[in-house]
């Protein structure tokens, strides 16, 4: 289960030896560090890859019979993540 964000801060902040605080408002530091938490939390958020976000294409045999596992695929593709045999 995740923290609250106050938690988050009162930890770094104590981590830091700085002064005890009950709301992230109390303090220009935990303003700062709360400001920091969040935008690192964005950043990994904008670039995880979900798996909705995967899509399944075709492979189209090679017409070649000496090379059994050759196979071709026509777009660009960035990320490549296993093959699944539809043979199972």
């Amino acid at each position: 289960m995740p923290k609250p964000l106050i938690e988050y801060v009162q930890d770094i902040l104590s981590s830091m030896d700085s002064d005890e605080v009950n709301s992230i408002s109390d303090t220009v530091e935990s303003m700062q560090v709360a400001t920091i938490l969040k935008n690192c939390y964005e950043e990994l958020v904008a670039n995880i890859e979900l798996p909705e976000e995967y899509t399944l294409f075709h492979l189209d045999s090679s017409s070649d019979v000496s090379k059994l596992i050759s196979c071709s695929y026509s777009h660009l593709m960035c990320n490549f993540h296993g093959i699944f045999s539809s043979l199972c």
